[in-house]
């Protein structure tokens, strides 16, 4: 029964990263939008709509994101 024990502990584990990552993405694009004009259009160009969160993202975090995307668990836009 350990087995699903673990299973049932990485679900949960899951579950509060993927909040955390919405909640850390919408912190970032709000970030993003309060920027200068200039500043706010290169990171629009350089990552792309609904990505421009990864312009002020730690390589960590922007690493924890890119694994969890594989999983099926969706991709992480959130909506303005």
């Amino acid at each position: 029964m350990k087995n699903d024990e673990d299973l049932k502990l990485l679900t949960v584990f899951l579950a509060h990263s993927i909040e955390h990552i919405k909640s850390e993405i919408a912190h970032l694009n709000s970030s993003v939008r309060l920027m200068d004009k200039l500043s706010r259009e290169r990171i629009i160009d350089s990552y792309g709509p609904g990505e421009e969160w990864r312009g002020l993202a730690s390589v960590s975090f922007i690493g924890m994101v890119d694994a969890i995307i594989p999983l099926g668990l969706g991709r992480f836009y959130v909506q303005k």
